[in-house]
């Protein structure tokens, strides 16, 4: 499960309920949205003193630690389709009709 999202009692997969980590992660797509280059923010947060959610076992849990970032933490959150919300990606029915596919039906 990447950083800013977390499994709920349910099972469901939501964004983490912990403010600082949901911001973290929002802050890195809008600080590249606004710079327009994975290092140059990267070097945004490193010049900033900011550090970032990072998912690490811990005693065999999983638990977010602190860290500043590193240029490969960044791209691949930025690259993370995961994040543009292709986990539900194939939640849709689709119809079959004639054995041909048909129309996407119900969600």
């Amino acid at each position: 499960m990447p950083p800013g999202y977390v499994y709920a009692r349910d099972g469901k997969i939501v964004k983490d309920p912990d403010r600082r980590v949901a911001e973290a992660m929002e802050l890195v797509f809008r600080k590249f949205r606004e710079i327009g280059s994975v290092r140059q923010t990267l070097l945004w947060f490193r010049g900033s003193g900011v550090e970032l959610p990072v998912n690490k076992s811990v005693g065999g849990k999983m638990r977010i630690v602190w860290r500043a970032p590193t240029l490969c933490f960044v791209r691949s959150v930025l690259g993370n389709a995961f994040y543009a919300g292709a986990s539900l990606w194939g939640r849709r029915t689709v119809g079959q009709e004639d054995g041909e596919t048909a129309s996407r039906r119900g969600v």
